[in-house]
Order: C-alpha cells, then structure tokens, then sequence
C-alpha cells in the first residue's frame, strides 16, 4: 500500500484510521499527546441492549455512567450508546461493553456488519437485540450471534412473521470495553 503496489479497501481504511487515532493520542513515535488529542464531546447511553435473544426496550433505564467520551463528530452524527447484557455476542463484547449505534437512516442494509435490531410484537411489546446482519446460504436476511454460549448458535429470521415487525435501529461503530 505505501509503496503503491495496491490500494487501501474501504474496510481497510476505518481499521488504519482508528489505530492512527490512537497512535496519536497514546503519544507513540513522538507525536506531542497534548497537541494531537482529537476533541470529544459526551455521548449519552440512552440505555441497554440484550446480546442473547431479545429484550423488551430499555432505553428509558437509568445507565451509570449516563454519558461517555467519545470523539465529537461521532457525537455529532446522533450516535448513541448502548450497554451489552447477555452472552449472544460474547465474542466481540463481554457483558458491559458499551457499543456505539449510529442511527439507521435507510439506504442499503448494512449487511456484514453488527446492528441493533427491534422486533414489535401486536401486543405492542417492543424488544431489541444486537447481531451481525448476514445474508443466509437462501439468501434471506438473518441475524447471527457471535458466541461461545451453545444456546446461541443459531440465526434469528430478519423478517416480519405472524405480526411481529422487524425494524433495524442503527449500525454497531465502535465498542468501548471498560477495564473493571
């Protein structure tokens, strides 16, 4: 890639990105930490999301921390936090991980990457879920968990059955792990 031998590829570019950013900020290889920093604003946690199998909306929760630092166009942008419970996604974030959600606008599905997903049931029952949006061998939409837990080996349908709609939330772009 330095030399020109090939081009960076969109999925590349986020990852060289983020490790630049905080190459920068850590004050690696000389760059001066208190001219680098990248401007962060606060990004509300609106509540929390199951990484199982669904949970009734619970956006309304009292989360502590209530807000966390985050870069200040992603802040921006109306991204906004969530907290992970549950072991479907045990993978990619522990119970605790806060994953940031930048809200769905349509367009073309996100498909091969992580997503917060809400199912409305005709009792008016609203739940969420965090998955990957992948598209099956049939070509069907589905959502995978990514865990090591055998109760979450198989894909949810990402489709409307028996009066249960299905609405994509937001687009997973970043997880922040805290250390204790």
């Amino acid at each position: 890639m330095c030399n020109g031998g090939r081009q960076i590829k969109a999925k590349e570019a986020e990852g060289i990105r983020a490790y630049l950013a905080a190459t920068a900020q850590s004050g690696e290889h000389g760059t001066n930490n208190a001219t680098r920093q990248t401007p962060t604003a606060r990004l509300k946690v609106v509540g929390i999301v199951e990484a199982g199998s669904w949970r009734e909306v619970a956006y309304a929760e009292e989360i502590d921390p209530p807000t966390l630092d985050a870069p200040t166009p992603l802040v921006e942008s109306g991204a906004f936090a969530l907290r992970v419970v549950g072991p479907s996604m045990d993978r990619l974030y522990r119970e605790g991980t806060y994953i940031v959600v930048l809200p769905w606008q349509g367009g073309d599905l996100p498909v091969g990457r992580r997503v917060v997903v809400e199912r409305e049931k005709p009792d008016g029952t609203v739940e969420t879920t965090v998955k990957d949006l992948v598209r099956g061998e049939d070509g069907e939409l589905e959502l995978w968990p990514r865990s090591s837990h055998p109760a979450h080996q198989a894909p949810i349908p990402y489709k409307d059955v028996d009066g249960v709609t299905v609405r994509l939330v937001g687009r997973v772009t970043h997880a922040i792990i805290p250390e204790d």
